[in-house]
C-alpha cells in the first residue's frame, strides 16, 4: 500500500507504466474487496495490452473485467469477459489464470442454476489446481463440485466430493479450515444431517470464533429444542461488527420469535436487522462514491495489490453464501397457523344445530335462540371485518409496505383474506403441506400470490438467507403422497 500510495499518476509518463499501474489498481480493489474501479480503467488496460500484445496481462485484465461485471450483477457481460480471458490464459499457458477464470465461471453458472456448465468449469479449475499442486484450491474446487451436484439433487455424488474435500482439509492452514468446516456444516445442515452439521460447526468454532458457524450451530440447537442456547449464539453473531452477519443473525432471531408467537419482540429484531442492512447499503454507497471520485480525480491507490488472484478463504466463504440456508429449521412443537374461518364455520354450525334442537323441543327457548342468532351475526360481522382488514394489509404491502409493525392478528387477517380471495390457489398450496406456523403460511401465501423474492424480503423485513431458510422449511414439509 505504501508503494502504491507513493506513486503519483501524473509522474507516470510512459504508457506501459500507466497501463500496468491501472492493472495493479484494479487488482488491488478486487483482491481487497474495495469498490470496483471505473470500467474505463480496465478497458484502457485491455486496449493497451491488445495493441502491445501480452497474453498473460490480457488474461488478467479480462478476468478482472469479468469480476467487476459480476459484482455489478451483469452476468452476461461477466461471462463474455471471462471467456475472452480464457482464450488468452490458454495462449499464455498460465495455469493459475486458467484456474481462476474457470473457477469464477463455475461460480456464476452455479448461482444461476446452469449446473452442467458449472460442472464443466469446476472440473477445469480442479484439474489446474492439481497441476499446480495448490492444496487449498483443490479443497475449494472439490467443495464447489459437491455444491453443484447438491443443486442437481444428486446426493451420492455431492456427498462423495464433500468427503474427498474433507479428507484434504488437514492440508489447509487454520484460517482456511475455519471457513471450510463452516461450509461443511452448512452443507450437512442443508441435507438434514444435523449430527454431521453440528460436528463441523463445533470444529470451526474450536479453531476460531466465526459468526457463520455460530449462526448455523444456533439453528441446530433450536432444531434440538434448545431455544435459549440457540438465541445465545445468535446474539453473539448479532453483536458482530460485520453488518451482513449482524443483519442475518437478527433476522433469524426475529424469525424464531415469530414462530414462538412473540410478535412485538420479533418486530424489534426485524427493525434492528433492517437498520443493519440499511447501514450496510449506505456504507457501500459511500465507499462507491469515494472510490469513484478518487479514481477519476487522482487514480490514487486505495490498497496494496497483494496477490492478483482471490484468496481461497474468500472463495470458500463466497461458496458458503451460495449453499447457505443457515436459518432456523426445527422439529419442536410450535404454534400452528389457525384457520379462523374454519373455526368460525364450526361455531356457526354448532350454534345452528343448537337452535334447531331448541326449536324442535317444543319449549319456549326464544331468548336462548335469540342469543345464538346474535352470536352467529357477530361471527359473520367479525369475518367480514377480518377479510376487509386482510385486503387493506394486502394493498399496503403491494404498494411498498412491510410487516415490521404487524401484530399476530394482522398476519391472521391477511391469511384469511388470502384463503378467500385466492381460494383455489390457497387450497392447492395448503394441501401440499403439513401443519404450518403462521409465519411459514404467510410466506407461502406471498409466494403463491406471486410476489418476487425481492418483494418478500422487503415485506417480511428479512435477509435473502432468511427467505432461503423459509423456503427450505416449506420444502421439507411437503406431504409425500403414496
Amino acid at each position: 500500500m505504501k508503494i502504491l500510495k507513493s506513486i503519483s499518476v501524473e509522474n507516470l509518463k510512459d504508457e506501459s507504466n500507466r497501463a500496468y499501474y491501472n492493472l495493479l489498481m484494479t487488482q488491488a480493489s478486487h483482491v481487497l474487496y474495495m469498490s470496483p474501479m471505473p470500467d474505463s480503467i480496465i478497458n484502457g488496460c485491455i486496449e493497451y495490452y491488445t495493441k502491445h500484445y501480452d497474453a498473460e496481462k490480457l488474461a488478467k485484465a479480462y478476468y478482472y473485467k469479468g469480476a467487476i461485471f459480476y459484482e455489478k450483477g451483469n452476468n452476461a457481460e461477466a461471462i463474455t469477459a471471462l471467456k475472452n480471458g480464457e482464450i488468452f490464459a490458454k495462449k499464455a499457458k498460465n495455469k493459475n489464470a486458467i484456474h481462476h477464470i474457470a473457477e469464477l465461471l463455475a461460480f456464476i453458472n452455479l448461482k444461476n442454476g446452469n449446473y452442467n456448465t458449472a460442472l464443466k468449469y469446476a472440473h477445469i479449475a480442479l484439474n489446474n489446481s492439481i497441476a499446480t499442486n495448490n492444496k487449498s484450491w483443490i479443497v475449494e474446487d472439490l467443495n464447489r463440485i459437491s455444491a453443484i451436484f447438491a443443486g442437481q439433487s444428486k446426493a451420492d455424488s455431492s456427498d462423495y466430493y464433500m468427503n474427498e474435500a474433507l479428507k484434504k482439509t488437514k492440508d489447509l492452514p487454520q484460517k482456511l479450515k475455519v471457513e471450510f468446516y463452516t461450509n461443511a456444516s452448512i452443507y450437512y445442515f442443508n441435507t438434514n444431517k444435523l449430527a454431521e452439521s453440528k460436528k463441523y460447526a463445533l470444529k470451526s468454532l474450536n479453531i476460531q470464533q466465526s459468526e457463520r458457524a455460530q449462526t448455523i450451530l444456533g439453528a441446530i440447537y433450536y432444531s434440538e429444542g434448545e431455544t435459549e442456547r440457540a438465541l445465545d449464539l445468535l446474539k453473539k453473531s448479532a453483536s458482530s461488527n460485520n453488518l451482513e452477519h449482524k443483519a442475518e443473525a437478527l433476522s433469524l432471531m426475529s424469525d424464531i420469535k415469530k414462530e414462538q408467537g412473540e410478535y412485538k419482540e420479533a418486530m424489534k429484531l426485524a427493525e434492528r436487522s433492517k437498520a443493519a442492512e440499511d447501514s450496510m447499503k449506505a456504507r457501500q454507497q459511500t465507499e462507491d462514491m469515494l472510490a469513484l471520485q478518487k479514481s477519476i480525480e487522482k487514480e490514487e491507490a486505495v490498497k496494496n495489490a497483494g496477490q492478483w488472484m482471490p484468496a481461497a478463504a474468500t472463495a470458500i466463504a463466497a461458496l458458503a453464501i451460495i449453499i447457505i440456508a443457515a436459518a432456523v429449521y426445527h422439529r419442536k412443537k410450535m404454534s400452528r397457523a389457525r384457520n379462523l374461518m374454519e373455526e368460525d364455520r364450526e361455531k356457526i354450525e354448532m350454534y345452528t344445530q343448537q337452535m334447531e334442537s331448541m326449536a324442535a323441543s317444543g319449549k319456549d327457548r326464544e331468548k336462548e335462540i335469540k342469543k345464538l342468532k346474535k352470536k352467529i351475526e357477530d361471527i359473520r360481522k367479525h369475518e367480514a371485518e377480518t377479510v376487509s382488514r386482510g385486503k387493506r394489509l394486502h394493498k399496503e404491502i403491494a404498494e411498498g409496505g412491510t410487516t415490521i409493525k404487524w401484530s399476530k392478528d394482522d398476519f391472521e387477517a391477511f391469511i384469511e383474506y388470502f384463503r378467500i380471495e385466492y381460494a383455489e390457489k390457497a387450497r392447492e398450496a395448503e394441501s401440499r403441506y403439513g401443519k404450518l406456523t403462521t409465519n411459514s403460511l404467510f410466506a407461502l401465501s406471498l409466494i403463491t400470490i406471486g410476489f418476487s423474492d425481492k418483494d418478500i424480503q422487503r415485506i417480511m423485513a428479512i435477509t435473502p438467507g432468511a427467505l432461503r431458510t423459509i423456503k427450505y422449511r416449506l420444502k421439507k414439509q411437503i406431504r409425500i403422497e403414496n
